[in-house]
């Protein structure tokens, strides 16, 4: 799981003209410095790289929001050759983060709901359901991922604002029960995303992903080896709660200075480990 780019806190999601991610909320631990030190600081740079297709296919991908996860994600479908389209309540925010990574248009969140074959929910955490249940009446039949993280901080540290009993993704399901609701996308900081095609140690970026409508996971997994990051699927929508458990879990880890990846090492790593 790659840390954040240096000089950025982690995220919860996208923005709406609400809270802007953990990490402008949160005072840096004290143990946290350099590289790891939590700051508040503007959406990242997106690099402008001419479109290609990694399997020659296009998607056409509405956006709901217009902030960091917006920016980065949309840029990086951008330059993996889909058409995205930029949908927000402010026009002249949907207007700016569309021209800065080249999307095909932009509008309001109906339009971006209606747009694709994919829509994005790029908003904070706490007002995707209700702001999906507006637009329910077109997401019908479409693929509809969550990237949010419905973390709160607490004196015990990240938390989970559902309790931990439901995910913001089963959510927004009953909020737009004819759309194929998808977990995806939100173990990363949005900085990550802002790589041609991120890969660390010499291996692709693995993106979990989780989801109960067939074709909305094949769309999800296409859409995901499209940007040469490698999908791991995850089961069932039910999961999605782990899924956003994980992300609380490695976000409080970072902010104290350590890498949540060094406690997941592979187990015939370890010597004298039996062949399975």
């Amino acid at each position: 799981m790659p840390a954040p780019a240096p000089g950025r806190g982690p995220t919860s999601g996208g923005e709406l003209g609400g809270r802007q991610g953990v990490g402008a909320r949160l005072r840096p631990h004290p143990a946290l410095s350099g590289a790891h030190r939590v700051v508040c600081v503007g959406l990242p740079k997106v690099p402008v790289i001419t479109k290609v297709s990694q399997d020659g296919s296009t998607m056409r991908i509405g956006i709901l929001g217009t902030g960091g996860m917006a920016t980065t994600l949309g840029g990086a479908w951008v330059r993996a050759g889909h058409d995205v389209l930029v949908g927000g309540r402010d026009r002249a925010a949907a207007q700016a983060t569309a021209g800065r990574i080249g999307a095909a248009g932009h509008g309001t969140l109906a339009d971006a709901a209606a747009y694709g074959d994919v829509v994005l929910a790029a908003v904070p955490a706490d007002v995707a359901p209700e702001l999906v249940k507006g637009v329910a009446d077109v997401l019908g039949g479409r693929t509809v991922i969550d990237c949010t993280n419905p973390v709160v901080p607490t004196d015990d540290g990240l938390m989970l604002s559902t309790g931990g009993t439901t995910s913001i993704a089963l959510r927004m399901a009953e909020a737009a029960p004819d759309a194929h609701v998808v977990k995806a996308f939100n173990l990363c900081h949005d900085s990550i995303w802002t790589l041609p095609r991120p890969a660390f140690e010499g291996a692709p970026l693995a993106v979990p992903y989780c989801g109960d409508d067939p074709g909305a996971l094949d769309r999800t997994a296409a859409l995901i080896t499209s940007m040469g990051c490698t999908p791991i699927p995850c089961g069932g929508l039910a999961r999605a709660v782990y899924v956003e458990a994980t992300a609380a879990l490695a976000i409080g880890i970072w902010m104290n200075g350590a890498e949540p990846r060094f406690a997941f090492p592979v187990p015939m790593a370890a010597p004298g480990t039996p062949a399975s």
